[in-house]
């Protein structure tokens, strides 16, 4: 069984939200053991081309975040792409073969949603099934995890998409294991 998650820093909080950074992991769902990562931020303007968009509320909440949380997404400058080579390298990032196998775990209807129509909006065929996306909230929920217990958050930076998306891991690491009744 393959599972990865994914997580992604946005310009909006849409379908066709601008998409500035893009995080995931492939992980072992009983061990929590992160066997690939990847990390690419994204040029708004590569996304402003290809039709996605900003929206007002969520600069103003942008504006509010710490310093070191909007430097990991917006001036990382070495390391930027515009948005057909970031998801050209998600494409080469996802094993060859495994698009009906690999489970994608995300906010489902947040970061999976934008992520799928991002490729859509390039004409690139996104690299995994909408048939295998699982929801880490409604996981959390089910088993009444504290989506904010800090525990879960260590040596990791907020708001920087590849450390999200191993927060999440833990979350579901965790919740599977109370569903399995251990602790």
């Amino acid at each position: 069984m393959q599972d990865l998650m994914i997580d992604l820093e946005t310009m909006g909080i849409n379908s066709n939200a601008v998409i500035t950074q893009i995080g995931a992991c492939f992980f072992n769902r009983d061990t929590g053991e992160i066997t690939k990562k990847f990390l690419q931020n994204v040029t708004i303007s590569s996304c402003l081309k290809a039709g996605l968009e900003v929206d007002e509320s969520t600069i103003l909440w942008w504006m509010k975040q710490s310093d070191e949380a909007r430097k990991n997404v917006y001036y990382n400058e070495d390391d930027v792409y515009p948005l057909q080579k970031a998801l050209l390298n998600f494409k080469i990032f996802f094993p060859p073969g495994l698009h009906d196998v690999v489970y994608t775990w995300s906010h489902a209807t947040f970061d999976f949603v934008i992520l799928l129509n991002a490729f859509k909006k390039i004409d690139l065929q996104s690299p995994f099934s909408y048939r295998r996306a699982l929801d880490i909230r409604t996981l959390v929920h089910l088993v009444n995890l504290n989506y904010k217990d800090e525990t879960f958050s260590e040596g990791l930076h907020i708001h920087n998409a590849l450390d999200d998306c191993i927060r999440q891991v833990r979350y579901v690491v965790e919740a599977l294991k109370l569903l399995k009744g251990g602790a």
